[in-house]
């Protein structure tokens, strides 16, 4: 029961490291360090703490650099920041290289799974890669209709589609590939999918989206993440991920 408890707290330590001052943020994280050492049953988790910690300080400095660099626009800056989230695959990977996890997502996953809907175990039951394609379609409709709605310039709609496939693409090896299949490990797949789709939601908060809207997104990790758990791969997460930003930029929310 400790165990479960000391897991619900990432979600906290994921808001934290967005609100709290750098300093504070390593200090935590020399803390979790220690505990991994120093209680070998809770290893696991601290060290999923920690490389959280070290992943985000390292995006949070490239996304200051990259704001620095004053010749590029807008959405050029906005994908490179984007692109920074690579520093929590590299070093994700090298833990994942180190000790890989008993669950993998990293595959394209089986699409002829039950998936149920509204709770992904309890609900109206539905194929896997249909579901996928139920819940794609009516976000990429949204999309279009507020791009025709709004008025959206080609070059906006071409920006959309570049940061919605980057961003889509990096941020389900992190979740899904990365901390889903860590919390999987240490939990039962239920409490991993309510724990990782929290986390998911707000760490958008440094990305000032308010917490609302954070929780908004927490709504649509738990049926992306439920897609990974059921499917076994990432191929419907990264689809569904995509259609869900295109809306969000022709919408506004991301832009």
């Amino acid at each position: 029961m400790f165990k479960i408890i000391i897991i619900c707290l990432f979600p906290i330590i994921v808001l934290f490291t967005q609100i709290l001052s750098p300093l504070i943020v390593i200090v935590m994280g020399i803390v979790f360090l220690f505990g991994a050492i120093i209680f070998p049953n809770f290893r696991k988790i601290f060290l999923l703490f920690c490389f959280w910690i070290i992943g985000y300080l390292f995006w949070a400095y490239i996304v200051v650099y990259v704001s620095d660099i004053t010749s590029f626009s807008f959405g050029q800056k906005k994908i490179l920041s984007r692109l920074g989230l690579l520093s929590y695959v590299l070093f994700f990977s090298i833990w994942y290289k180190l000790q890989k996890p008993r669950n993998t997502f990293f595959k394209i996953g089986n699409g002829k799974e039950i998936i149920h809907f509204p709770f992904i175990w309890k609900g109206f039951k539905e194929i896997e890669w249909r579901f996928t394609l139920i819940f794609s379609l009516l976000w990429f409709c949204v999309a279009i209709i507020f791009a025709i709605k709004n008025g959206l310039e080609y070059n906006i709609l071409i920006y959309g589609v570049i940061f919605s496939v980057i961003n889509a693409i990096i941020e389900e090896i992190i979740w899904r590939g990365f901390v889903l299949t860590r919390l999987i490990d240490l939990t039962s797949e239920k409490i991993a999918l309510i724990v990782s789709s929290l986390s998911f939601g707000l760490y958008h908060y440094s990305l000032n989206f308010p917490l609302l809207i954070c929780f908004t997104f927490a709504i649509g990790g738990f049926y992306i993440g439920g897609s990974a758990i059921k499917s076994k791969g990432l191929l419907s997460p990264i689809i569904m991920h995509i259609t869900v930003n295109l809306a969000f930029v022709s919408m506004g929310i991301i832009n």
